[in-house]
Formats: C-alpha cells, structure tokens, sequence
C-alpha cells in the first residue's frame, strides 16, 4: 500500500488512496475496541463509541437503609444523579440518572438510565455556587426540582394544570395522547442537540448557581457532537435513540397514573457528585430546618430542605433557545 501511494502520478488518486487506508486503519481499529464509525455532518467521520452500561453499574436494585434519625421524607420518590466511577467515553464522564422509591426503611433504586453532561473538556464539576454560565460543565451538585416540559410538536404538556406529583398526569396524557409519534419532530435549533422533549430543572440549593436553560433531554447529536452544555442528556439507545428519553417519561407518566404514590409536590432530583461539603454557600436553610451539608446529610434530610413555596420552572420554547444561547 505504500508503494502505491508512492508510484502514483495522479494527486487525486494519491489522496483517495490515503483517505481509504485511514478510514481502513480507523475500521480495523474500532473493530478491536469494539466501537462504531459514525458519519457526521459532512460526511465527517466519528469514531465515539456508544457504550453498553449494565443495571448493575447504574444500581438498579440497591437498597440504601433510611437511617432513623434521617429526617422523614415529604416525598415518595425522587431522582438521583450521581457519576459511575471508571466509565468515560470520548472525554466524557458517564453518569447515571436514577429513580429512587423510598420505604418505610429503605430507599431502593427503581430504575435508572445512562446520561452524560457537559462538554469533553470541561467535565470538572462543581457546586451552584461555583457554577459559572458558559462554562459548558455538568450540571452543579445541588438540589433540583423538575418542571415543565416542552415538546418540538409545540405542546407544552402541563401549560394549564402545572407539573407537579399531586397533579402529575401531563406526560401520561401526552403519550396517552400521541404515543409515539410524541417523537417524531424535534425542537428546532441550529445544533440538533435536544431532540423531541425538553424537562425543564430549576436549582433550588445550597445557594444560588449562574447556570441557566438546564434540562433533561436526549443527546440527539451525540454522532456529531457529544455532551451538552450542562443539561442531562440521556445517551441514545441501540435501536431506538430516544429508548433512555423514553423510559425517563415512563417514570414520570408512571407517576401520573399512580403507580407511585403522589405524595409530595415536586419531583426532586438530588446530584451527587461526591464534591466536598464545606466553604461559603454550602450550607442551606430550608422551609422548616437547617443543615450544614459538611455534616454529609442523607438524601431524605436534602429532601426535607426544599422550601415548600418553590415555584415550578417554566419553559418555552424562546427561553430554550435563549438559555442555549447563552451558555454558549
């Protein structure tokens, strides 16, 4: 093969040799690794796998005992984010979004999805607080609450009877109503990158954070240009890219149609990065009580420390595309 590229006399010849040889290299290459060659915009080549993440390596099943002195839990079930150690691919840091039901004496992880957040280079993760916009990395470690979503049909699925567990039939009836063609038109904008849903999250502590336009949706350019500026992408399935998106809305719907009891007023979502809980702004007085988060309180005390008068993020579509903007 080099003799070839050597002898020829034809530039055109000799440059689609070397493009063939590289794709070849890049083909036996992958081959071993066991990753997939993707053609990007272009015709660009990208060679980022899509990784298989096992339920074992997202927790499913584990049980975590609620300690007696925790304090009790306004909610039934909430969601979890936390980083799954020694898996990263291209750069990124592959995370796992749980559904947590808590019992009586325990907190069990239900299900849950793979998800990435941030960009490559910039996966450092941080608190609220030190948490600047623009910076394009992962969502800060805090408390969330999730609010609206917004469809690219243009159905906003809560517009009218707000989205919250005592009144969280929006996304059952949305798929009730539409099924899958619920997924069939994307949110436009320039990058591709959210897919047919965005769920709005509102940080609600320790502190305040810069970050804004956070979300959950599905990292729907991942072939071309994977992460996300800080919203919790969910990676696209084998068969079906939206698979992961899909069974986060099977958990929220499942929610609406009482398959979890609807006790509390929000969907919470707890992020764990492991960061340390000390300094300025990491300590957090809620509606009812007080906690300094050096103490490593459990999930069920960060619960209890969300104000009761927390208002519901509201998403349109303008605030989408304006929010990306700026995290630009």
């Amino acid at each position: 093969m080099m003799q070839l590229f050597a002898s020829s006399k034809n530039r055109g010849m000799k440059e689609l040799l070397i493009l063939t040889r590289s794709f070849m290299c890049s083909v036996s290459v992958c081959s071993l690794v066991g990753c997939k060659i993707w053609l990007g915009n272009e015709g660009e080549v990208s060679s980022l796998p899509l990784p298989t993440v096992s339920a074992d390596e997202l927790g499913v099943g584990f049980v975590v005992p609620n300690s007696p002195s925790a304090t009790k839990s306004p909610f039934s079930v909430y969601l979890k984010a936390k980083k799954i150690p020694g898996r990263t691919v291209g750069g990124l840091q592959i995370r796992a979004l749980q559904l947590i039901e808590i019992k009586e004496d325990a907190s069990v992880v239900k299900d849950a999805v793979p998800f990435v957040s941030g960009k490559p280079k910039h996966q450092v993760e941080r608190w609220g607080i030190d948490s600047k916009s623009g910076s394009e990395e992962p969502l800060p470690q805090g408390v969330w609450i999730a609010g609206e979503t917004q469809w690219g049909r243009g159905d906003t699925v809560n517009e009218t009877n707000g989205f919250d567990v005592k009144n969280c039939t929006a996304i059952a009836n949305q798929l009730a109503k539409l099924g899958s063609a619920a997924y069939d038109k994307e949110i436009p904008h320039e990058t591709h990158a959210l897919g047919p849903a965005f769920t709005a999250l509102k940080f609600v502590g320790p502190g305040t954070t810069d970050r804004t336009a956070i979300g959950i949706h599905v990292d729907n350019n991942w072939k071309t240009d994977p992460g996300s500026s800080g919203c919790v992408t969910t990676l696209p399935g084998e068969n079906d890219k939206f698979s992961n998106l899909k069974k986060v809305h099977t958990w929220l719907a499942n929610l609406g149609n009482k398959k979890f009891p609807c006790e509390g007023k929000y969907i919470p979502l707890i992020v764990d990065w492991g960061l340390p809980s000390s300094g300025s702004g990491r300590s957090w007085t809620g509606s009812s009580t007080s906690l300094s988060l050096a103490v490593s309180p459990s999930d069920l005390d960060l619960l209890a420390l969300i104000p009761a008068d927390a208002t519901l993020p509201k998403v349109s579509l303008t605030e989408i595309m304006n929010g990306l903007d700026s995290e630009k």
